[in-house]
């Protein structure tokens, strides 16, 4: 059987290293960063939890399920913060339990993940490979959240994992075969780890493809390959069936969501770092479709930093790095010229993950770390024609 590092792929095992280097570097700098220099933060916040919990399993293993179980039931913290703590004490039991060796394991998990994601999107796309390993590996948003011990880097190798078992499933018939089961049961278990952690993020993704899958297949039998026609059979068919077929994940679902969220996240964020949304919940439903437009753009660019007089280093990063994703998206949109079905879905997809994770999240260090795992999906959208070379 080929391994994954064969002797003639020496091209490919230095491109997983060179990513692993820099993951890595990152995830150090990352723990630094909220240690030494903020002196507090979420990944400190839960090594020590998952700490705790180790210290317990090693004592006694039975006593650490029993109150796991407990914890859970009587939700001591949110069900995310519980599963990410539980995933990191058990990682402990492979990567050790300092912090550091911690992070390094964070760093190669998402270096795997990653490499392999761009090994397969090389292969069948032929894209430029410089271009896919800036995009998929080292763009500053990306690798900083996404590198070191968080639920980020957790979430993006996983996104990664779903969309490469997909790309297996896409191009390989339906059968009993090995291969076709593993890949299979790896996207299903993918997805559902997916939406532990986003689950809202997660029923749009399932919904959202299964319909775009059928709208394509409905414009083939009628022999109409217009986008158009496909975008008004996707959005006719989605109302329906969520609407009539599904109404606990309708629109009055998200209003719920929302509403649950964005008073919950407007009590815990400061001034220096909310996103200028008012929601009155008397006007709920008119108040989010109108703060829609500046969700989507402060969530996609969070320009609003500019308006603040003191700033920390982290939203001045923050001011770099969103300017630059404006400059690539803005060139990405008018360089397309003949865009396809897949792509509108997917930009579609992510834009509206952003705008709806801004609305009920209204917080700009939030909205940072959440988009962090999406916008290289959303360049390689834009620019998977710009970057794609002639086949020798």
């Amino acid at each position: 059987m080929k391994t994954v590092f064969s002797k003639n792929n020496t091209k490919w095992f230095l491109i997983f290293i060179a990513i692993f280097f820099v993951k890595l570097s990152f995830s150090m700098f990352y723990g630094l960063y909220f240690l030494e220099y903020l002196k507090y933060g979420d990944t400190y916040f839960y090594y020590e939890l998952a700490l705790e919990k180790h210290h317990l399993m090693q004592i006694d293993f039975s006593h650490y399920i029993s109150q796991s179980v407990l914890d859970y039931q009587n939700k001591k913290f949110g069900f995310t913060v519980l599963l990410f703590s539980d995933i990191v004490t058990f990682l402990m039991i492979i990567f050790s339990s300092n912090y550091w060796f911690l992070s390094a394991g964070f760093a190669l998990i998402s270096s795997f993940c990653v490499y392999l994601l761009i090994k397969k999107v090389n292969f069948l796309f032929n894209i430029q490979l410089y271009w896919l390993i800036f995009i998929f590996a080292f763009l500053p948003n990306n690798i900083f959240w996404c590198s070191g011990l968080a639920k980020e880097t957790l979430i993006y190798s996983t996104l990664c994992l779903v969309i490469l078992f997909y790309l297996n499933l896409k191009n390989e018939p339906i059968s009993f075969k090995l291969s076709f089961i593993l890949n299979l049961l790896g996207l299903i278990l993918m997805v559902l780890f997916f939406y532990l952690f986003r689950h809202f993020w997660c029923i749009l993704l399932i919904g959202f493809f299964s319909i775009c899958f059928i709208a394509n297949q409905i414009s083939k039998q009628v022999q109409k390959e217009s986008i158009w026609f496909k975008i008004l059979i996707l959005s006719s068919i989605f109302t329906i069936i969520v609407e009539c077929f599904l109404p606990q994940y309708g629109s009055q679902y998200l209003v719920d969501w929302i509403e649950g969220t964005y008073f919950k996240a407007l009590s815990a964020c400061n001034n220096a770092s909310f996103i200028d949304i008012l929601i009155q919940p008397k006007s709920l439903k008119q108040d989010i479709i109108l703060n829609l437009p500046k969700a989507l753009y402060e969530g996609m660019f969070g320009f609003g930093l500019f308006s603040f007089p003191i700033l920390t280093l982290s939203q001045k990063l923050s001011i770099i790095t969103n300017s630059f994703l404006f400059i690539l998206v803005f060139w990405g949109i008018i360089k397309n010229k003949n865009w396809e079905f897949w792509q509108i879905c997917v930009i579609s997809y992510v834009l509206t993950c952003i705008a709806f994770t801004a609305i009920s999240i209204p917080n700009y260090g939030a909205i940072e770390r959440y988009k962090s795992t999406l916008i290289p999906i959303l360049l390689f959208s834009l620019f998977v024609k710009k970057f794609k070379q002639a086949k020798t």
